[in-house]
């Protein structure tokens, strides 16, 4: 796809990623999405869920051209196997890091697929013959820029899938928190989760009852697991599509005035804190020391 995800400082296609950064600070928005730093903090933990993502998707393809489950559990352990990096052969420092190690990775893996051996979920064939598994959207939200230009809504669903007569889409999540009705209420609202379902229905022009949260816990000595229901009303949905409207029209008076105001109520957790405590006359200097990860809402993962 030939579309541009930036127009200088307009940034036309979104995903989830870039909206949750301009809904926390405008100023976190411009160094992690216009500027593509990043503190680096935090790749032990993106690496191993993106691995763990890939070895479930490459098991459902797996299973939708007719190999067994032990084949396709093959199939999945050996991807990861092969894609874990060293850095998670040995974790030391927090609990939550020590986790995620290459063992626990294989056995997360291997478990979650034992738990959900006799899957509720019938993943949906789309007319092409393939399983709707790590499907890529890219639709329009019917907002222009500034520009004149639609704004794109991005991004890459896991799975979409029958529960019962109903329609859902599937997310997986790895997580090293407890478990239970309070984690999953961290999920309405939710962007990530409002964004799938607008997307969703859009996308697949099927009716989507709701999502799916396949969540496991990763601890240094096992993995726990637990799916949970997320649902979202047509007036709920209204109201967050309104919100966007309002959060991307923001966005569009930030790009014209090259001005990205600072959030200081959200500094407290941010990977940029020590940044934006220095004077404004040498930020930019000191993040030219930080690592660039660029943030591609059309990129198709492989």
């Amino acid at each position: 796809m030939s579309t541009s995800i930036f127009q200088g400082n307009f940034q036309l296609v979104w995903n989830s990623t870039s909206l949750d950064a301009l809904k926390t600070c405008p100023r976190k928005y411009q160094y992690s999405i216009l500027q593509s730093y990043s503190t680096g903090a935090e790749n032990i933990h993106i690496h191993f869920g993106l691995t763990y993502h890939k070895a479930i998707e490459l098991f459902h393809f797996a299973k939708a051209e007719g190999k067994s489950f032990d084949e396709a559990q093959l199939v999945a352990v050996r991807y990861a196997m092969g894609a874990a990096r060293s850095e998670l052969l040995e974790q030391s420092g927090h609990e939550k890091a020590r986790a995620k190690s290459k063992p626990n990775l294989i056995r997360s893996i291997i478990w979650y697929l034992e738990e959900f051996k006799e899957d509720a979920i019938e993943t949906l064939i789309l007319s092409s013959g393939e399983p709707a598994v790590e499907i890529t959207f890219a639709v329009e939200t019917e907002i222009q820029s500034s520009l004149g230009v639609p704004i794109l809504l991005a991004g890459h669903i896991d799975r979409i899938g029958y529960f019962g007569p109903d329609l859902y889409y599937t997310d997986l999540k790895t997580t090293g928190s407890q478990l239970g009705e309070h984690y999953f209420q961290n999920y309405s609202p939710h962007n990530q989760m409002s964004c799938y379902h607008f997307a969703g229905k859009i996308h697949s022009n099927l009716p989507l009852k709701g999502g799916i949260i396949d969540a496991v816990q990763v601890m240094v000595n096992g993995s726990r697991f637990q799916r949970g229901m997320i649902s979202r009303t047509s007036d709920t949905m209204e109201e967050w599509h309104d919100d966007l409207s309002f959060w991307l029209a923001q966005a569009d008076l930030f790009a014209t005035r090259d001005y990205w105001p600072m959030n200081d109520t959200s500094c407290r957790m941010c990977d940029f804190k020590t940044i934006c405590a220095l004077d404004p006359k040498v930020r930019q200097s000191y993040l030219k020391s930080f690592p660039k990860r660029i943030v591609n809402p059309l990129e198709i993962r492989t």
